[in-house]
Order: structure tokens, then C-alpha cells, then sequence
């Protein structure tokens, strides 16, 4: 129910309806009567039963004329086309060409006549029926094996090709850098000491055991490989 005075115009804008209870809202169109129809009319050309019990409508094939080209029009391009083909070149030469001979337009008729021509007869037309899967080649694993295969080469070939950047990178020895590698320790020579001094013993030990004094010689000796092993690589 509404309140108030409601204008036609209210009835078409969306906005200002309001929905009623028990019922749907409405869309403010405005729709034709009771006696409209609905749907598209059907057009019908023919007179209806009679006229198709009465009479039989057939298709009247337009018979050629005697020569079949003399109503066409000349078709000049493919005229000169023939004429240039021919060597003629001049303007006088192509009028000479055309007096000797006629080529008319084709007919659209003619057009799809010989765009059917390349269709050979044992055409089959339609998609083509997918083949049959191979059960045995399942069976038997060979796609498997196949790509294993091809996994296989392709390693292959990745090794390959490392070998070849390996052996292209690698420096060439030489007799210094040989030497500088295999370089071999001094011979150590004790020093010289007086005849009446080599059996005499040390008077003063500063270690406070025997094992004591051997580890402080092994941690010595031990640090002194360590230089030599820098040393020799800093060359």
C-alpha cells in the first residue's frame, strides 16, 4: 500500500519503488497488453496447400548462350597480361594483340567450377579417425626405454661438452711449475761443533719433563712445515 499521490512517472524510475509484502519487485517496464503475442512471425512467400497440392515449383535452369562468352565483358588485364608475356610492348603492338584475340570475364559460375577442379575424386571428406593405441608398445615398456635413452644421450652429451670447457681452460705445465710442486726438502746438516764438546751433555733443561720438552720440538717442527708449505705456495 502506498501513501501519498504517485505520478506515472514514479512507476518507471527503479529507484523509487518500493517493494510490497508478498510480492516480488517490480521492474518498472512497461508491457503491452493481453492481446500481444510474443516471438517472431513467420513470413510465408508460398500460397499455402493448395498452391503446393495445385502446382510443382521447379528450378529453371538458364540455358547458355550459342557461344557462351559473347555477352561477357573483355577482360583487358589478363589481355595485356598475355600480350606482355608475348614481348609486345607498345601501345601500338597491344592493339594489334587485342584485334587478333578475345578473352571475356568469367562467370561467377565458372569461378567455382574451377575451384572445385583441384578436388580430386577419391576425396574423402570429414576429420580423420584417431588411430588405435598401441597396447603392445605399453606393454612392453618401449616408451620407457625410450626416454631413458634419450635421457642417457643427453648426459652424455652435457659430459661431453664439460670436457671440452675443461680441457679448453687447463693451463699447460711447464718445467718451473713441475719443479715448484715436487720441490724436495734440504738435506739437513748438523752444525759444526768442537771434537771436546759433542759428547758433553747440556747443563741447564728449561722443560719441566721429558714429554713436555718432546711436544714443544713436535709443535715446533709442525709450524715450520707450515711456513715452508705457504712459502712454497706464495711462489
Amino acid at each position: 500500500m502506498s501513501v501519498g499521490v504517485q505520478r506515472e512517472s514514479m512507476k518507471e524510475n527503479l529507484l523509487l519503488m518500493k517493494s510490497e509484502l508478498g510480492k516480488p519487485l517490480r521492474r518498472c517496464f512497461t508491457l503491452p497488453g493481453t492481446d500481444f503475442t510474443y516471438g517472431r512471425q513467420n513470413e510465408r512467400n508460398d500460397g499455402g496447400t493448395f498452391e503446393a497440392l495445385s502446382s510443382w515449383n521447379t528450378v529453371k535452369i538458364a540455358l547458355p548462350q550459342k557461344d557462351g562468352t559473347s555477352n561477357r565483358e573483355r577482360d583487358f588485364i589478363l589481355l595485356n597480361k598475355s600480350a606482355v608475356k608475348s614481348g609486345l610492348v607498345t601501345a601500338p603492338e597491344h592493339s594489334q594483340y587485342r584485334a587478333a584475340h578475345d578473352i571475356r570475364k568469367r562467370s561467377p559460375e565458372d569461378k567455382r567450377k574451377t575451384a572445385f577442379n583441384h578436388v580430386s575424386s577419391d576425396m574423402v571428406y570429414g576429420i580423420s579417425t584417431r588411430p588405435s593405441t598401441p597396447l603392445f608398445a605399453l606393454l612392453q615398456h618401449k616408451y620407457q626405454d625410450a626416454w631413458l635413452q634419450q635421457q642417457r644421450a643427453q648426459q652424455d652429451a652435457v659430459k661431453q661438452r664439460q670436457q671440452i670447457k675443461t680441457s679448453i681452460n687447463k693451463v699447460n705445465e711447464t718445467k718451473a711449475s713441475t719443479m715448484r710442486r715436487s720441490q724436495q726438502s734440504a738435506a739437513t746438516v748438523p752444525l759444526w761443533h768442537m771434537p771436546r764438546f759433542e759428547k758433553t751433555g747440556a747443563h741447564l733443561s728449561t722443560f719441566r719433563s721429558d714429554s713436555a720438552r718432546a711436544l714443544a720440538f713436535s709443535r715446533h717442527a709442525a709450524g715450520k712445515r707450515r711456513e715452508g708449505d705457504s712459502f712454497r705456495a706464495s711462489i
